[in-house]
């Protein structure tokens, strides 16, 4: 990997992570879908998410990312 890809990838991790994390049950709120739907999603790459200790966090930009990007498809 070349320093300026390495770079890239860590200025895109740095701005996911500028407004902090969220809860599963934050993120479903906000996105009107079950924890379960959350889970999966995560799970299949579609939400971007970090472990800590026992549980997982979504990054706020995240959430609303995947929210924009799903009402430009509709």
């Amino acid at each position: 990997m070349s320093n300026s890809t390495m770079t890239t990838n860590v200025q895109k991790a740095a701005d996911l992570l500028e407004d902090g994390f969220t809860t599963i049950a934050e993120a479903a709120v906000y996105l009107n879908l079950s924890r379960a739907k959350i889970y999966v999603m995560m799970d299949a790459g579609e939400l971007v998410w970090a472990k800590f200790g026992r549980s997982r966090r979504l990054p706020w930009k995240g959430v609303r990312d995947y929210a924009a990007k799903c009402m430009v498809c509709a």
